[in-house]
């Protein structure tokens, strides 16, 4: 059977931090290929390392990220991933499991004083495993191989 989980969580530190905060979920209710959709995270004002993480027995998956950055005179900035797979509504994708974490980077992105919001925005979907999938998913979080 399915048990439904949430969809992948998105962390990000503040510029020049180490620490990861969580900042919620990303790409929520959107189950299944034919729901794939864009859906976006605020970040906060500036943000320093972004990461993907997903901590559900799901398989989520992404077919563009990029950072929406809204200015204090109301334009907005837009930076593509370093992935080239992330960069399009291609076809190309990136398929993360339970326990799997995606570092982003985006070149040219530099925080900006009078900047009011940073966005990761996302389009994708995931699926719930079945259980059977779920306890390999535990086996292989646990560091042991089958």
């Amino acid at each position: 059977g399915f048990e439904f989980g949430s969809c992948p969580f998105v962390f990000a530190s503040l510029p020049g931090q180490q620490t990861m905060l969580n900042r919620g979920a990303v790409i929520t209710d959107q189950v299944g290929p034919e729901r794939e959709a864009a859906d976006r995270v605020y970040l906060g004002q500036a943000v320093g390392r972004v990461e993907i993480r997903e901590l559900e027995p799901e398989r989520s998956v992404l077919n563009r990220v990029r950072l929406v950055v809204e200015g204090a005179d109301r334009t907005t900035r837009t930076y593509a991933p370093a992935a080239p797979a992330l960069a399009g509504t291609d076809g190309l994708r990136v398929t993360l499991e339970q326990g799997d974490r995606l570092a982003l980077s985006f070149p040219g992105y530099v925080p900006r004083h009078d900047d009011r919001a940073v966005f990761l925005e996302a389009v994708g979907y995931y699926t719930p495993l079945p259980a059977s999938h779920r306890d390999m998913s535990r086996l292989r979080l646990a560091g042991i191989r089958r």
